[in-house]
């Protein structure tokens, strides 16, 4: 499935801009991830080690070629800072406008001001606006701030719906949904 999305996407507190591979943006990641690395790693489980440039711009140039993710980075509007990153990925599964899943990740001192559930309404939004009937999010159980984050953003999940983590198969990952018509768009 192929998915236009605009290069970017302006919420009230927030730009979400297209990976590039411009070689100061994938400096500027390397840099934000390592020095919240052990911030990351606690939720993600990929974060285990420092990030190098020749990883983050594999996982960038794949990003932008291979269609079947669409990354963005979230940056603050008012200080035009890296804040984090937002994805929508998993096209190619069967069920495909309703099962892509958004990802959403923000650096330390971000996290607890409501830009998590901003950036993916902003987001889904853009999503519906080009077909898609439904979204995911899947969040690590022991993962409270995120499971706010989606609830806030209007995703639910219905207390059975969990799968393992690809990453780390003693991880319990909820699966929330927001459908097409829940939006409020």
């Amino acid at each position: 499935m192929k998915i236009k999305l605009p290069t970017q996407i302006e919420t009230p507190r927030l730009i979400l801009k297209k990976h590039t591979l411009d070689p100061s943006y994938i400096q500027l990641w390397v840099d934000s991830i390592n020095q919240n690395l052990g911030w990351l790693s606690q939720f993600l489980a990929h974060f285990s080690e420092p990030m190098t440039f020749e990883k983050e711009k594999n996982f960038i140039e794949s990003v932008l070629t291979e269609e079947k993710e669409i990354g963005f980075g979230i940056w603050n509007k008012e200080t035009n800072e890296l804040m984090g990153g937002i994805g929508a990925f998993n096209f190619e599964e069967k069920d495909r406008k309703s099962s892509i899943e958004l990802g959403i990740m923000l650096f330390q001192k971000y996290a607890g001001n409501g830009y998590a559930p901003e950036a993916m309404k902003f987001l889904e939004q853009e999503l519906f606006a080009v077909g898609v009937d439904g979204v995911m999010a899947k969040i690590d159980e022991k993962n409270i701030r995120s499971r706010q984050a989606a609830q806030k953003a209007g995703f639910t999940w219905n207390n059975q719906e969990m799968r393992a983590s690809k990453n780390d198969a003693n991880k319990l990952l909820l699966v929330y949904r927001k459908q097409k018509s829940d939006s409020r768009s």
